[in-house]
Order: structure tokens, then sequence, then C-alpha cells
């Protein structure tokens, strides 16, 4: 199995490699991924962050998920960006996409022109609600998938019962307000 990681944090980066160093089928990409190829800003919270951010605006606001976990003191790099459709195109379809971007889930998943087999991405609810939707709506139009999410960590199992459309799933994390699912 081949295993392929994009991480856009230089030191993050640092640790995978040095963590996957005799891993010879694992290839590390230093990148951002969005909707489209260039350039981004990423804003640094340090190694083992799980706050960098490519909007600086969800890092410093007062409120809500993200609110204070960054200084203003605290600048930003500009880093390279690739589609999920220009990395298909270098290193192949993969049969499994995990994206944990922190609430750019959607621009990630605008990049992505055709369905994947398998796709997971996080949510933190109620602060991402409206980026949720808007991935679950992309996926409805990118193929004919199923979904279900999982809440507890460690993810045991599965929320539901079995796996349902878009639009049921929609339904049920609006009437059910998880705070977390992926």
């Amino acid at each position: 199995m081949l295993f392929r990681s994009i991480e856009p944090d230089p030191e993050n980066l640092k640790i995978l490699h040095r963590r996957f160093r005799f891993q010879k089928k694992a290839i590390l990409v230093s990148a951002a991924v969005s909707k489209e190829k260039g350039l981004i800003h990423l804003y640094q919270a340090g190694a083992y962050s799980t706050v960098s951010q490519k909007n600086q605006t969800l890092l410093t606001r007062p409120e809500g998920f993200m609110g204070g976990q960054m200084k203003s003191d605290q600048g930003a790099i500009a880093v390279p960006c690739l589609s999920l459709d220009s990395l298909m195109q270098s290193h192949g379809v993969p049969d499994f996409i995990k994206i944990d971007v922190e609430g750019w889930e959607s621009m990630v998943l605008q990049g992505l022109s055709h369905a994947v087999k398998l796709i997971s991405f996080e949510s933190n609810l109620p602060d991402f609600l409206e980026e949720t939707m808007d991935c679950i709506h992309q996926l409805k139009q990118l193929g004919d998938y199923e979904f279900n999410y999982v809440n507890a960590d460690p993810p045991d199992r599965f929320s539901l019962p079995s796996f349902v459309s878009g639009d049921v799933l929609v339904e049920n994390i609006r009437s059910t307000n998880p705070r977390y699912c992926e």
C-alpha cells in the first residue's frame, strides 16, 4: 500500500519526515490543498499545532472554535498549493482521501472533479456547519456517494446504523447537533 501525505506547514512536515523516514512507500508532499494550484498564505501556530490555517479570520476571531489561538504577531508564510485533481495527475487516483484542514474542506473538495472510492472529512460543529453542508453537497454532485459518520474518540463505530444519502445525513446532523463528526 502506498501512503501519501500532503502537509503545508514546514515544521509539521519535518515531524512527518522523521516519523516515516524508514517507510519506503510513504510519499510526503510539501504543499497545501485547495481548489486550484498556486500559492497560499499559511498562518503558522508552530510544530504539533492543530490550528495552523489558511484563513486568518478563523484563527483570530474572539469567539468560536479557533478563537484566540493565534497571536497577531504570528505571521504567514507562502506555501505552494495544489488541487486534488493536480495531485491525482502526479500521483494517481487514490482509493481513499482523508481531509483534515480545519474548515477548509469545502475549498479542497472544489479541486476534485470526479468521484473517488472513499472520502473522509472532519467537521467541527457548529462552527463549520455551513462548510460541512457544502462538502456534502459537493460530494453529491461528484457521484452516487453514501454517507455515515463517527463522532466518538476513539472512532470505534459509525453513528448511523447504515449508510445514507447526503440529504438524510444533512437532516441527521441538523437534528442531532453533534459537536464533531468525521
